[in-house]
């Protein structure tokens, strides 16, 4: 029985997880679905098998079963792909939670103190025109990777940002431009994966080029 969906790496033998990694990086995990705590994927891999697993609501998982013929350790390369997929999605379910809040916050008015502190301050302030409080703005952009040849290196920015502690790029990726304008910026895990790395490397050396054009090659095909 594995843990939980946190530390499920530890239980499954080392091989099995990388392999299960590649697969749920690949993007091989289909028809994923979840209801009650019950979910269901199909992973592509030799052939289409079937995952199934059940989670309590603290993320101990109770049950896990695929239809492939593996059966020498705790858990197969397939269940490992869709709990790499369970885990992104209660971190991407989290974080959408978070910048919900946060805007819920931005537009919830607070009665009593604020009006009290408020109106004090209006009474004070010297007659002219009322300032004019601009709305909200959320935008969508694509991510995009620059890179420049400065001396024999090849130096790395982009429109996206690394979480200082994740040392990863979040998605969806959220920037305030002001205080009333937000970039939303949403990427694949197989994106985030590729900017989190190039980004935390920060440059590589020139001959390391044509890599990064496949790199590259591979992002574009994912956002066609």
């Amino acid at each position: 029985m594995v843990p939980d969906i946190a530390h499920f790496e530890q239980t499954a033998d080392a091989a099995v997880v990388k392999r299960g990694r590649s697969l749920y990086r690949k993007e091989r995990v289909t028809q994923f679905s979840e209801e009650d705590g019950e979910i269901r994927a199909v992973v592509q891999d030799i052939e289409d098998y079937t995952v199934s697993m059940e989670l309590s609501p603290d993320g101990v998982i109770r049950s896990h079963r695929c239809n492939c013929p593996y059966d020498e350790g705790v858990m197969c390369v397939h269940e490992v792909a869709v709990l790499y997929m369970i885990r992104e999605k209660q971190k991407q379910a989290a974080h959408q939670t978070n910048v919900t809040d946060v805007i819920a916050h931005m537009k919830t008015p607070k009665r009593a103190l604020w009006e009290e502190a408020l109106d004090e301050l209006l009474a004070q302030a010297p007659k002219g025109r009322e300032a004019q409080i601009a709305p909200v703005q959320v935008r969508t952009e694509r991510a995009y990777l620059h890179v420049e040849h400065q001396g024999d290196r090849l130096v790395f920015s982009s429109n996206v940002q690394l979480d200082p502690a994740q040392q990863s790029v979040p998605s969806p990726c959220i920037i305030a431009k002001s205080p009333t304008e937000y970039v939303l910026i949403p990427l694949t895990p197989y994106e985030q994966q590729v900017y989190s790395t190039l980004l935390r490397l920060g440059s590589v050396p020139k001959e390391a080029e044509r890599k990064v054009k496949e790199l590259l090659a591979t992002i574009e095909e994912n956002q066609l």
